[in-house]
């Protein structure tokens, strides 16, 4: 029986996390054009906390420890 390559765990560890970081960003860009566009009266600070908290959690997400393990 093969041992697990860690080298293709980090990979893919890793690229699952870039894909999590794309979607966030999606949702923040889409979050943007709303505010360009359609946002309501009276909803911007809403919309501040709701971009700032998916701002942090990538933030929380790339700044992991598990990533530089990863690297």
């Amino acid at each position: 029986m093969s041992q697990p390559d860690p080298g293709r765990a980090a990979y893919e560890n890793l690229t699952k996390l870039f894909n999590q970081l794309s979607v966030l960003d999606g949702v923040q860009q889409r979050l943007y054009r709303d505010m360009q566009t359609v946002m309501a009266k009276g909803s911007a600070q809403e919309h501040d906390h709701q971009t700032a908290a998916l701002s942090e959690i990538a933030h929380e997400k790339f700044t992991d420890p598990k990533v530089r393990q990863w690297l």
